[in-house]
């Protein structure tokens, strides 16, 4: 500390005119930097609207994401409308409101949804309101298709594990189809598949990271984590519910009960626990679009 004494700042300035200049020059860099951060991931117009939404949604707060959603609507531009359409039909369906659901769904889907998120959400329509069997399964077929058709590393997992867990969700939404077809056998085979990949995908999660570059990783934040949690989640509730519909009540209790492990948003956690109370008490096993109290519960959608 005693060095520091009498330290003439002006002269050392004086003396490192270039070195301070330089200095000078850059030091704006890391607040730009911060800045930028904050912005990619807090974004401002119909993006931050849908992100926001999508926290309520998975949260189980349906009624509040509605509102983000429908104000992302009418800010989108053409080409981000599907995303807000899809959203809103989601949260629609969770609030039971099925109609109204559909008609957005129909919407996204007809001005075509690349990425398979509308697909996965009409299938999930359909088994909820028990329509349409082979519409759903044709659904979940496309929707399956297009999301594991992509190329590049795996943001959530590492090796094939994301889309070994669509393919579960895949099967077991064929499952509820095909159980609504009353083509058993075909259902079970359906469930059993759900359960293999889902299994295999649960093992290799807990041995596996993505490969995640460093910028990445400081723009996605706790994304990934949540990322992860999230497929986990509704895969395993979906394959509890296709066991469930299928009378194997003893795996359905297990997935569950993994779901309620799992999840630490809410949404899946409710439903999970929604089913397990049900199963306790003796209730009749309920059916894709299952009533409780005069209440219909929705199907699920990621």
């Amino acid at each position: 500390m005693m060095g520091w004494v009498g330290l003439d700042v002006g002269q050392l300035v004086r003396d490192n005119r270039e070195l301070v200049a330089r200095m000078l020059r850059w030091s704006w860099l890391p607040l730009a930097f911060v800045v930028w951060l904050w912005r990619v991931r807090h974004p401002a117009g119909d993006l931050g609207l849908r992100m926001k939404g999508l926290e309520l949604l998975i949260s189980g707060r349906p009624e509040e994401a509605e509102g983000y959603f429908r104000k992302a609507l009418a800010q989108s531009t053409s080409g981000e409308r599907v995303r807000a359409l899809v959203c809103l039909g989601d949260a629609l369906a969770d609030q039971g409101r099925y109609a109204e659901s559909k008609t957005c769904l129909e919407e996204a889907l007809k001005l075509g949804d690349p990425t398979g998120s509308g697909q996965d959400s009409m299938a999930d329509l359909l088994l909820s309101m028990r329509s349409d069997p082979e519409r759903a399964m044709a659904m979940a077929e496309e929707a399956m298709r297009l999301s594991t058709q992509k190329a590049g590393p795996d943001r959530y997992f590492g090796g094939d594990v994301s889309n070994d867990l669509k393919r579960a969700r895949y099967w077991a939404r064929s499952a509820g189809a095909l159980m609504l077809m009353h083509r058993k056998s075909e259902a079970q085979q359906a469930v059993d598949r759900a359960v293999n990949l889902a299994a295999a995908a649960r093992a290799a999660a807990s041995q596996t990271r993505p490969a995640t570059p460093v910028l990445r990783r400081l723009v996605l934040g706790k994304r990934i984590a949540r990322g992860r949690v999230l497929q986990m989640s509704v895969t395993h509730f979906q394959v509890g519910r296709a066991l469930l519909a299928a009378g194997d009540n003893a795996r359905a209790a297990e997935y569950f009960r993994i779901t309620q492990a799992t999840d630490t948003r809410g949404k899946y956690r409710k439903l999970a626990e929604r089913e397990l109370d049900a199963m306790e008490k003796g209730l009749p096993a309920r059916q894709w679009a299952g009533v409780e109290a005069g209440r219909e519960l929705p199907w699920v959608n990621i």
